[in-house]
This record gives C-alpha cells, sequence and structure tokens, in this order.
C-alpha cells in the first residue's frame, strides 16, 4: 500500500483532545537548564514582541488593507491572555500562512470564520488526521511557503531599497540560515 511505502505519514497514537493538559506537570521540568537557554528565551520574547509591529504592516501591504496597530495589539494581547488562562501556547500572526491564505483567494470574514471552525474541528479530531496528509503535500507546501517568502524578501524589495538596506537583508537572511535567530536578530542591530 502507499503508507507501506512511505507515501503517507504513519498513524499516531490515538490520544484524547485534552491530553495535552496532562503533560503540565512543573516537578519534570528539568531548572538548571534555564540559565544556560537564557539567550534563547531572551530572543525569543524580544522577537514575540516584535512580531506584530513588523508583520502587521507587511500583512497590510500584502493584501491591500488598511491596519489598525493599536487594535492589531490589543487583540494579540487579549488572544494571548485567554490562551495563557487555559495552557495554551504562544499565539501570534503568522505571516507567511496569512500572506498565502490571501495569496490563494481567500478574504472576508466568512471564509475566515470557516477556517476558524476548520481549524476547530481538527482539533478535537486530533493528530490522527496527519495519517490522511501525503508526505510530498507537506514537503510542497513548506518549500513553496519558503521560496515564496524568500522571493518577497529578497527579490521583490530589490527597487524598493537603497544598496545598503538590501545588503543588510541579504546579510540577516544569511546570518539566520547559517547561524541562527539569535545571531540573525543580533545582526540587524
Amino acid at each position: 500500500t502507499a503508507r507501506q511505502h512511505n507515501w503517507f505519514f504513519e498513524r499516531p497514537p490515538e490520544v484524547p483532545f485534552y491530553s495535552m493538559w496532562s503533560h503540565y506537570d512543573f516537578t519534570l521540568v528539568e531548572w538548571s537548564v534555564i540559565p544556560k537557554q537564557f539567550g534563547t528565551l531572551v530572543g525569543l520574547s524580544i522577537f514575540s514582541l516584535m512580531h506584530v509591529p513588523i508583520n502587521i504592516p507587511s500583512l497590510s501591504l500584502t493584501t491591500g488593507h488598511e491596519c489598525d496597530i493599536n487594535e492589531e495589539l490589543k487583540a494579540h494581547g487579549i488572544s494571548n491572555t485567554l490562551g495563557g488562562l487555559v495552557g495554551s501556547v504562544q499565539n501570534y500572526l503568522c505571516y507567511s500562512t496569512s500572506a498565502l491564505y490571501y495569496k490563494c483567494g481567500g478574504g472576508g470574514r466568512l471564509q475566515s470564520v470557516l477556517i476558524g471552525v476548520f481549524v476547530s474541528i481538527l482539533f478535537f479530531a486530533g493528530p490522527g488526521i496527519v495519517a490522511y496528509v501525503p508526505r510530498c503535500m507537506a514537503g510542497c507546501l513548506m518549500v513553496h511557503v519558503g521560496l515564496d517568502l524568500c522571493k518577497e524578501a529578497v527579490v521583490d524589495t530589490y527597487a524598493e531599497l537603497d544598496r545598503l538596506e538590501y545588503a543588510t537583508v541579504w546579510v540577516i537572511a544569511l546570518t539566520m540560515t547559517f547561524w541562527g535567530m539569535n545571531e540573525g536578530m543580533q545582526t540587524k542591530c
């Protein structure tokens, strides 16, 4: 079958959707690792704080729609507060997913609500649904989004940026690619 020839992902173990909350056991945390990872934690925190003022205007330019940054900051604050209260991970606008959604013809409240309903169904269905996704489809989607973002960052900006700014974009992109996110963020400073 196709699954035996690795065309599809393996079936994950069946677990109830609420099992993620059973993993919150702070006695299992190796606290001695936290100081060693402090730089990464600070970098991620700074990155999280910067994403709204950067991604919202970028998405606004991509879609051609005006945005109110104050309203977006409030919405992100409320969603993260509510998410934190129920033990969720941090949530924020994923520019690549939002841009892909828009470029594929998405837009409007009805489509957004339908995606929300679909994602909720996937949450309750659990990880078993992944077993029906062809591996090549997942890989092609990742390659497509990556190439589109690279094109948008380094090709489409060529005419819009001066030489120094354009060189900075390349230096940051290459630094993040070969050394890591924190190093790339330090490069831009």
